[in-house]
């Protein structure tokens, strides 16, 4: 179906997206912080990306900035999500730049839902 990444330094994280996702039929790609991510971006096409906000070496909002800075993935949407801190934390430029914001923990359901919007699957 789709090619998502996934970009978290949690490994329970990358196992339930993986999982979760892989179980839709989609194909899934790990990175376990923003560097890994950037260099997954210039590697190859996604449909979706996915990114925890707090990371190592490159965090989820820098991810975001390279990606809306790079005209080939201008247009990939993007889920970002984070333990930590509310949603009213994000600015107006970062919540224009990302497509949808959700607070972790979250539910196996609201995740998929999430991830079908973005995907445009009914």
């Amino acid at each position: 179906m789709a090619k998502i990444l996934v970009a978290d330094d949690e490994q329970d994280i990358r196992t339930f997206t993986n999982r979760t996702l892989t179980h839709e039929g989609h194909t899934v790609t790990l990175a376990e912080d923003g560097e890994l991510a950037i260099e997954l971006l210039d590697e190859n096409d996604y449909d979706l990306v996915i990114l925890d906000i707090m990371m190592p070496n490159k965090n989820g909002l820098e991810v975001v900035e390279y990606m809306k800075n790079t005209e080939r993935l201008r247009s990939v949407p993007i889920f970002l999500f984070s333990a930590s801190g509310p949603i009213d934390n994000l600015t107006e430029v970062v919540e224009e730049m990302v497509d949808v914001y959700l607070r972790k923990p979250f539910r196996k359901t609201a995740f998929l839902q999430v991830v079908n919007k973005l995907l445009k699957i009914a």
